[in-house]
């Protein structure tokens, strides 16, 4: 995918966005919203390969973010247990 290619979300992952910025997404919304940010905004299942270094780059930050969301989740998932 070329950096400046608009990833269009579908109409239910746009909904929950805008529930999301106004404060009053619930469970269902979040997790929408989560799983859209971290596998399609983010690219985190994506192949960071491309023609270009700096398109490939430009991939590999998207997936770091990607990464830093799930890993943050989890450390938090850690922490409720002890």
């Amino acid at each position: 995918m070329s950096v400046n290619t608009y990833i269009r979300a579908p109409v239910s992952v746009n909904m929950a966005i805008k529930a999301m910025y106004a404060g009053n997404a619930n469970a269902n919304q979040q997790s929408i919203f989560m799983q859209w940010l971290v596998m399609t905004a983010c690219g985190a299942g994506d192949d960071t390969y491309c023609e270009s270094s700096h398109d490939s780059a430009f991939s590999q930050g998207r997936r770091w973010v990607a990464l830093q969301i799930v890993k943050e989740t989890n450390i938090n998932k850690e922490r409720q247990v002890r």
